[in-house]
């Protein structure tokens, strides 16, 4: 196989198709992120409500550390405080997290960050989804946990070593 491989044991080394499917859709997103007044105002109001109500729930893994509004993009900083340190499983609770707020067209995007965990996510209404004027919200999620290091690690990659963690990038 001459491609790089896309997962640990890949064999095709590509895609079997395209995602052309639902590529319309994205593009509605992606043109309401443009228009200069699709992101509301007001999102601790409007979303702020239903992660601390999350973040209250009896078994929680998260606590709420800070939540602010910087330059349009509602930031909330969690710590995971799950004493395991598993990436796909922080990353479903993350995800968990969202749709308690998410609307109807949602984009993630998680990414490394200074040895932290950045979700950056939009959310909104767009097109025909709404009988309101479209809108929606910026938000960047920081997870921060006592293990990061570890759930950042690789499989494949012994989790007690510092140089073994992937660089962080900053981006948004």
């Amino acid at each position: 196989m001459t491609a790089t491989p896309r997962w640990e044991g890949d064999r095709r080394g590509s895609g079997v198709a395209s995602g052309a499917w639902i590529a319309a859709d994205v593009a509605q997103l992606e043109a309401a992120l443009a228009a200069p007044d699709w992101i509301a105002e007001s999102a601790d109001d409007h979303l702020l409500p239903h992660i601390q109500r999350a973040c209250a729930e009896p078994g929680s893994s998260w606590h709420l550390t800070r939540a602010m509004t910087r330059s349009d993009v509602f930031e909330i900083e969690l710590q995971w405080t799950d004493p395991v340190p598993n990436l796909r499983h922080l990353r479903a609770e993350v995800f968990t997290l969202i749709g308690r707020f998410a609307e109807g067209s949602t984009y993630i995007r998680q990414v490394t960050v200074e040895g932290m965990l950045e979700f950056h996510v939009t959310t909104g209404l767009v097109g025909s989804d709404t009988s309101f004027t479209p809108h929606g919200h910026l938000i960047r999620i920081i997870v921060t946990a006592p293990q990061m290091k570890n759930a950042l690690a690789y499989p494949r990659q012994r989790t007690d070593r510092v140089d073994q963690v992937s660089q962080p990038r900053r981006g948004w």
